[in-house]
């Protein structure tokens, strides 16, 4: 079943991008998402807030330039609204529902650094593994990315400066988007997975710009 699902996907992507031109296309992207919480002894509070933090899905549009954007859909009272990295900036912005700031930080710096990374190949495409520490124990794992063969094509070297969690190293080494992301960190697993995909022209700028009616907090 799984793998008629894939195929699907590879279907609507090829129609998707077929006989346009591709330099001032953008990709949009609708995953689904689920979170799960892998410490239970974390506070009832803080599994509520992970819980609801990223709602049930998420449309992110890749600028034919590298900027990127996430739109939350589902998020509770106190999650995520949108998400949005600036290539020419290297500024990375979110913005949550219960809060009139955009909290933003310098992609340029990586503080989770990982040690170590696997390929592997997959029966209509490969993974990416990424380990925090030794990458033969799976418990450790702390990304996986999973792609589609020839599909969903990008220049690596747009995202050159996107180090955070090492973003800038798997579409380096891909050079194509992910239908499958698995992130795991401080006990909770989020999963997001390839719904839909079409080509846009690409968004207005205000799209990956701070909104004068937002108060900007940098983070450190």
């Amino acid at each position: 079943m799984r793998n008629v699902l894939w195929i699907a996907i590879l279907l609507q992507i090829l129609l998707s991008c077929g006989g346009k031109e591709e330099s001032k296309l953008a990709f949009k992207l609708t995953y689904s998402t689920h979170v799960e919480i892998l410490d239970q002894s974390m506070p009832i509070e803080t599994q509520n807030y992970f819980l609801q933090k990223y709602g049930d899905s998420v449309e992110v549009i890749y600028g034919s330039q590298g900027s990127i954007r996430s739109d939350y859909y589902g998020s509770g009272p106190k999650g995520l609204s949108y998400i949005f990295y600036n290539q020419s900036t290297h500024k990375n912005c979110a913005k949550w529902k219960n809060l009139e700031k955009l909290y933003c930080y310098d992609v340029r710096r990586n503080d989770y650094i990982l040690d170590s990374s696997k390929y592997i190949k997959t029966d209509n495409g490969f993974m990416l593994k990424h380990y925090s520490q030794n990458p033969n124990d799976e418990e450790i794992i702390i990304q996986t990315y999973t792609f589609i063969d020839d599909s969903l094509k990008v220049d690596g070297k747009l995202y050159s400066n996107f180090k955070d969690l090492s973003f800038n190293v798997v579409l380096a080494k891909a050079n194509q988007l992910p239908i499958k992301i698995v992130q795991t960190s401080e006990g909770v697993r989020i999963t997001t997975e390839l719904l839909n995909v079409s080509r846009i022209s690409d968004p207005i700028s205000d799209l990956y710009e701070i909104m004068p009616n937002l108060i900007l907090q940098n983070a450190q």
